[in-house]
């Protein structure tokens, strides 16, 4: 049989080995511990990189849409100031017109006298005498009239600046954008 010492001996054995077996679980538990804390890490990195690269797409994408937005605004109110131009200088230009419109009624009337013989022109009573060679229709609209056969022929300032508006834009436009 066993003796007391043989047991004390087999305990300190079984401890020992018991204390071996320990370590090395905790020895292993420490290494699933470590690669866990690094995994993790390594996870958290790549979560953080990648959240800093969704960051930066947004921040260059607000940036954009800002640089876009601003650029809007500038082109609106570039737009709506070149309209008040636009407006002015075609304002100024009526203006001229209606003051020298009875200059120019009366290379008007000069040109109808080479190119026609007869007709009937309608006219206020303050333009009558430059087309006495015609038939008169005296009316008070701020135009003359030419009729004869087929041809028909206005002549009035709204109808002259009517007739340039576009040309008038065009140019303006152009001068303005160089």
């Amino acid at each position: 049989m066993f003796s007391e010492s043989d047991f004390e001996s087999f305990l300190q054995t079984v401890i020992y080995k018991s204390k071996l077996k320990a370590e090395k679980k905790i020895k292993k538990a420490e290494d699933v511990y470590r690669k866990k804390i690094e995994e993790a890490r390594r996870e958290g990195e790549k979560l953080f990189e990648s959240e800093i690269e969704s960051f930066k797409e947004y921040l260059e994408t607000e940036k954009t849409r800002r640089i876009l937005e601003i650029q809007m605004l500038v082109r609106k109110r570039e737009n709506e100031e070149i309209g008040k131009i636009i407006q002015e200088v075609k304002r100024d230009i009526r203006s001229i017109l209606e003051e020298r419109f009875e200059d120019y009624l009366v290379c008007f009337s000069r040109w109808l006298k080479k190119r026609f013989k007869e007709g009937t022109v309608h006219t206020p009573e303050r333009w009558s005498h430059l087309f006495k060679d015609f038939d008169l229709r005296i009316d008070e609209k701020d135009k003359v009239v030419f009729e004869k056969d087929q041809v028909y022929i206005l002549f009035s300032a709204d109808d002259i600046f009517r007739m340039y508006e576009g040309k008038i834009d065009a140019l303006v436009l152009k001068y303005i954008k160089g």
